[in-house]
């Protein structure tokens, strides 16, 4: 929007309407990316035609007194967005939100180069402290305002023909043909109204905003009709199995399908004919309709009967895959496993310390899924006279409730004594007090696992979803069979398990190679460094191995691959006067392979602004979960660690890394 180039948006502004604008303070996307950027919201409505947008008369050149231009040429106020205007404080802005302030969520500024990218004097939005970035942007968005118009017509000679049309209906695709059947509509030409007769469905094609009137013979128009519904049908049954409807809906509309098939092609033939595909290859989706049609090498639709029982192998081989479901008496659920549901916490916790109605309402279970903590807020206010809370399932110094937080989130339960030394606060375990806090926590968790399964409806939604979660996927098996490693030594024949190993490096992502010693796992990492490099999925490779090891890992490489181009780093090659000399080599080399020692690869840095992003998600995760603990009532220990670490990443943030032991020539990205 604020380019100094209008070139895009003149192009824009030909083609579409701008209804309005809104700009983002450049901390909308810290939250989710880590990264503070200038953003803006666009709404633009497409135009019927391209306009000539012309020039204003600063861009055109008209000065006072000057007739450089004409005045057709110099744009209107449909179209003076596409030139800059300025803020109150002098700003470069988009000449729509000189106009509209109040459309800037924030406060233009101009940015020094400390921000990201390091850009100096570019203009960003700050924003407004304190304000609320949501309700910011609903009152922005009040403003904009939009409507559907008519088409307008060009002029037409006596000769044009006039072809009758709607406006285009929302849910018809655009380029698609629809049954449309209007009460009223109005003769483009004359202006009179016409009514249809009852049940009467006209055809039309959509173009845009709108809809024209098919003219065609009558048996191309029975056929397109057929077809149309067949497309319908197809899409209603694609939208139900998406929405994951009951068995019993998909096969309702199933069944429609297959009337509506049998009936179309008894009449017109196969929707794959040369006559058909005539008739409507114009809609976007004819393609679709093909695709129900298994066409065998005659031509001919497959038979369903023969193609199932073809498909038999493949549908049997899945089934034998499926992971076996497991019962209830196979799978062990822990107190504190995040993937069962906190009501059923909070339902064995009120049930077995029998809580008050009145307490329940205070004393409730969370769970952070931005820090995996487990929480009880108010574990602190059932009354010493507690028999369960402070007897049966606590202590008099720890109750039961917080001994269920700390078994929630997998820690022991503890009792601390604090005490002074030299005025400073400290804590010290109290052995006593802590053996019998242990051993309510293991009553408790006992009680747990009688529980937790003894409700039937209970048992069956923690087995399904127990199954859904980490029962479903069967790992793929990688096979490198296929493989024949172009330029490897003869005399080398790798094992069935090192191509297996290497397949998975090429199709699996990240691979962890562990195996035992002697297994070969050198020749693993050179042949699937050779083979990504040979199939363009990467320039060089960089092996890092220990220092040791960096000449027997060259030694092992070329026995492999003989005549491999390799850069092995040596320990000179790091020495202070030789690194820059080497990372040049290592950037710009074409080499099949770099070898590296650890030390050395220490030495090569990551980017500055990468390193600045992770600090600032880190602070970011550290400042949201401070606020997490604090309002579910967590512990104070817990709070002051979490803000001495972020106090720890701020420091290092305004430091950003003491480089003294790397080189400022290429980073690690």
């Amino acid at each position: 929007m604020d380019k100094k180039n209008p070139a895009v948006r003149k192009y824009l502004a030909e083609r579409a309407e701008l209804l309005g604008a809104v700009r983002l303070p450049n901390s909308a996307f810290l939250k989710n990316a880590g990264t503070e950027v200038t953003a803006d919201i666009i709404f633009l409505q497409k135009r019927d035609r391209v306009i000539d947008v012309g020039l204003d008369r600063r861009s055109a050149g008209i000065l006072d007194g000057e007739d450089s231009v004409t005045q057709d040429q110099v744009s209107n106020n449909d179209t003076d967005w596409v030139h800059l205007g300025e803020t109150e404080d002098g700003i470069p802005v988009n000449s729509y939100f000189a106009e509209n302030p109040y459309m800037i969520l924030g406060k233009m500024s101009i940015d020094s180069g400390t921000r990201m990218y390091g850009a100096e004097n570019a203009a960003t939005c700050v924003p407004t402290e304190g304000a609320d970035l949501g309700e910011q942007l609903r009152d922005a968005l009040s403003h904009i305002q939009g409507k559907i118009t008519e088409v307008e017509l060009d002029d037409l000679t006596e000769d044009s023909k006039i072809r009758e049309s709607i406006p285009a209906e929302p849910s018809v695709k655009n380029f698609s043909y629809a049954l449309v059947t209007p009460a009223v509509y109005a003769d483009n030409v004359t202006g009179e109204f016409h009514a249809n007769k009852i049940g009467e469905g006209n055809l039309y094609f959509r173009e845009n905003s709108r809809m024209f009137l098919v003219d065609m013979p009558a048996a191309t128009m029975e056929r397109i009709k057929g077809m149309v519904q067949l497309r319908d049908c197809t899409m209603k049954l694609i939208e139900v199995q998406e929405n994951g409807s009951p068995d019993s809906v998909v096969a309702e509309h199933q069944a429609q399908l297959n009337a509506l098939y049998d009936s179309f092609t008894k009449k017109h033939g196969l929707i794959n004919s040369t006559t058909n595909n005539r008739a409507f290859r114009a809609d976007n989706s004819y393609h679709l309709l093909s695709a129900l049609e298994i066409l065998d090498e005659n031509g001919s639709n497959q038979d369903w009967g023969s193609l199932s029982a073809a498909l038999s192998v493949n549908i049997e081989a899945l089934t034998q895959a499926q992971p076996k479901d497991l019962e209830a008496a196979e799978i062990s659920v822990r107190l504190g496993s995040t993937w069962v549901d906190k009501e059923y916490i909070q339902q064995f916790m009120n049930e077995l310390l029998q809580t008050s109605p009145l307490l329940q309402k205070s004393i409730q279970v969370s769970f952070s899924e931005r820090t995996g903590e487990w929480g009880i807020s108010g574990k602190t206010r059932p009354y010493m006279s507690d028999v369960l809370a402070y007897s049966t399932y606590g202590t008099k110094r720890r109750n039961a409730y917080q001994i269920m937080e700390d078994t929630l989130n997998l820690k022991d339960a503890r009792v601390f004594d604090t005490k002074y030394e030299d005025g400073k606060e400290k804590r010290v375990l109290n052995k006593d007090e802590t053996t019998i806090a242990m051993q309510r926590q293991d009553l408790i968790k006992e009680k747990f696992k009688e529980w937790i399964f003894q409700d039937p409806d209970r048992r069956h939604n923690l087995v399904a979803k127990f199954n859904k979660l980490f029962n479903s996927t069967r790992p793929r098996r990688y096979d490198g069979s296929h493989i024949r490693f172009a330029g490897a030594s003869p005399e080398i024949k790798l094992k069935p398990h090192q191509t297996a190993a290497i397949g998975r490096i090429l199709y699996g992502g990240n691979t962890l190679l562990a195996h035992e010693v002697g297994a070969g796992k050198t020749f693993e990492m050179v042949g699937a460094a050779m083979e990504l490099k040979r199939l363009g999925l990467c320039n060089k490779s960089m092996l890092v191995v220990p220092n040791h090891l960096t000449l027997d890992m060259a030694g092992e490489f070329l026995r492999l691959y003989p005549s491999a181009n390799i850069l092995v780093a040596t320990n000179r090659d790091f020495e202070a006067k030789n690194r820059k000399k080497f990372c040049a080599k290592i950037s710009t080399g074409d080499y099949d392979a770099v070898i590296l020692g650890h030390s050395q690869f220490e030495k090569v840095p990551l980017s500055k602004e990468r390193q600045a992003r992770l600090l600032k998600e880190q602070i970011y995760d550290i400042t949201e979960s401070i606020r997490e603990i604090k309002r579910n009532d967590g512990a104070r220990f817990t709070v002051k660690q979490m803000e001495k670490t972020k106090k720890s990443l701020e420091a290092r943030l305004a430091k950003m890394t003491d480089d003294s032991k790397k080189d400022d020539v290429v980073s690690f990205e």
